[in-house]
């Protein structure tokens, strides 16, 4: 550590979280010009998800919508140099999601009536696929994951449930397809 390392830390400590957090908004444009996001990102995640509790990761959601859907429209225009990291970020994911998933999802479903979610899911499921392109590539990706979710799903299921699932699932494959939800 060096002696400006040492001298920022110093300083930071005596400040409040208010005082931080204005000077990290203020220091923030000037810090990243020219900086990669995506390659920074990619070294800082590990630790990062390592710190994150369940209820930060509820308040990073309930607070960042509105400028989630800002950035999804800045990302367009960065993901060709966002795709060539995706194998590097998928890997990472492959180690952070389960861990938080595991602590998110019992808390979630507790309250939720998952009947309910299915309807909703199928509701979004049937918009989504009325827009180009998701009408080809949902289908396309769905038809890659679902038999290895399947694969890893149904060992977990119950005797009883697994051939109720399979019956619904027969019907569907013999064009039983019935109204969407």
């Amino acid at each position: 550590m060096g002696l400006m390392d040492k001298m920022a830390k110093s300083m930071i400590s005596k400040m409040s979280q208010e005082q931080r957090e204005e000077m990290m908004l203020n220091m923030m444009p000037d810090m990243l010009d020219g900086i990669n996001i995506v390659d920074m990102m990619s070294k800082m995640m590990p630790d990062m998800a390592k710190s994150i509790t369940l209820l930060d990761l509820i308040r990073i959601i309930r607070q960042g919508i509105p400028q989630l859907l800002d950035t999804f429209k800045k990302l367009k225009d960065q993901m060709p140099a966002a795709m060539e990291k995706a194998p590097l970020m998928m890997e990472m994911m492959i180690e952070i999601m389960p861990e938080i998933m595991s602590k998110m999802m019992p808390i979630m479903f507790e309250h939720m009536d998952l009947d309910k979610m299915a309807e909703k899911k199928d509701v979004m499921m049937r918009k989504m696929l009325e827009k180009e392109p998701l009408d080809q590539l949902v289908p396309q990706m769905q038809s890659i994951m679902i038999p290895g979710c399947l694969r890893n799903i149904l060992p977990k299921i119950s005797v009883e449930k697994r051939q109720m699932f399979i019956s619904e699932m027969q019907g569907i494959f013999n064009g039983e397809f019935g109204e969407p939800n």
